[in-house]
């Protein structure tokens, strides 16, 4: 026998009709009774939309939740590319093209690896010693530099069109110390920034420009990438970018790779620093890795935890 359904059953058909059609719209905001609300399975657009409902309840505190933790999230997203819009290849210093260790650059009797300094920069080996693989400078007499300019190294064989990565993880050991990096090149001039015991600064001085963060308390990445396209030089330190739109600070007429104190006007003697590596990359300006932000994971670890009570 077949019944036809009451009138209180149709009239409960037609609701969840167009409670389900209010859903779709995005429009609904009333709970059920029980306190209770159908969840569409993607609601941040940032997610991307999968186009179907999934017809889980989800208690309305624990929805709220969620989409809070979504748009944090996707905000934290939206923030780190843009902070990072000029130069968005990633690339870690352990894959560039070239890495040196300090016992890499100078052995601890010679230079190695096509690196030089003393003879051409007035520095002397005589202020060099090794802690473990680290290169240690302590500048007794003059100030000094390592650098790439002997005609042999892959740095000297870019051309003008070319873009580059060079970074360096160097502890400022002294107060008044400083250590620069300058990729220069023949018809693109020269990009500089220097480690000083008290911050960042553009180009081979101690007018600080660009950040203010003590670096003698340890080591620190300090990474300079060539946007050639662009025309400006980025600069991170530890993985924040401090500018993306630094213009070259002179034209020497040279190509060459300096790491060091290249200049009377930078730390001079007294001077202490300390190297873990140096590498560079001439295939392209490369951003550093991101790491996740503390707030990242806390926010994904909350969603995980909301997500395994379902």
């Amino acid at each position: 026998m077949i019944t036809c359904a009451s009138q209180t059953q149709r009239k409960a058909g037609v609701n969840a009709g167009a409670q389900h059609k209010q859903f779709a719209s995005g429009s609904i905001t009333r709970a059920s009774k029980s306190g209770f609300v159908l969840r569409p399975l993607v609601i941040n657009r940032a997610f991307g939309p999968l186009g179907y409902f999934q017809s889980k309840l989800y208690p309305n505190h624990e929805m709220r939740k969620i989409m809070k933790l979504k748009y944090t999230i996707a905000a934290l997203a939206v923030t780190t590319i843009a902070a990072n819009a000029a130069v968005t290849a990633t690339k870690d210093a352990s894959a560039f093209s070239q890495y040196y260790l300090g016992n890499e650059i100078w052995d601890g009797a010679a230079y190695a690896n096509g690196w030089d300094g003393a003879g051409a920069s007035g520095g002397t080996t005589a202020d060099y010693s090794l802690n473990g693989t680290n290169l240690l400078i302590n500048q007794t007499t003059n100030n000094g530099w390592l650098q790439l300019n002997n005609g042999i190294s892959a740095w000297e064989a870019m051309a003008a069109t070319d873009s580059w990565t060079i970074e360096a993880r160097i502890h400022v050991a002294s107060v008044g110390g400083a250590a620069s990096i300058w990729g220069a090149q023949v018809g693109a001039g020269a990009g500089i920034i220097t480690a000083n015991d008290n911050g960042v600064s553009a180009g081979a001085g101690t007018t600080i420009g660009l950040d203010t963060t003590d670096n003698t308390a340890g080591f620190h990445n300090f990474r300079i990438a060539y946007d050639q396209p662009n025309n400006v030089y980025n600069v991170w330190r530890d993985g924040a970018l401090l500018t993306d739109t630094q213009g070259a600070t002179l034209n020497t007429g040279l190509t060459r790779l300096i790491v060091g104190d290249c200049c009377s006007s930078t730390g001079g003697v007294g001077s202490i620093y300390e190297i873990e590596y140096a590498a560079y990359d001439v295939t392209g300006a490369f951003a550093p890795i991101p790491e996740p932000s503390s707030a990242t994971l806390l926010g994904l670890g909350a969603l995980a935890l909301l997500r395994r009570r379902k």
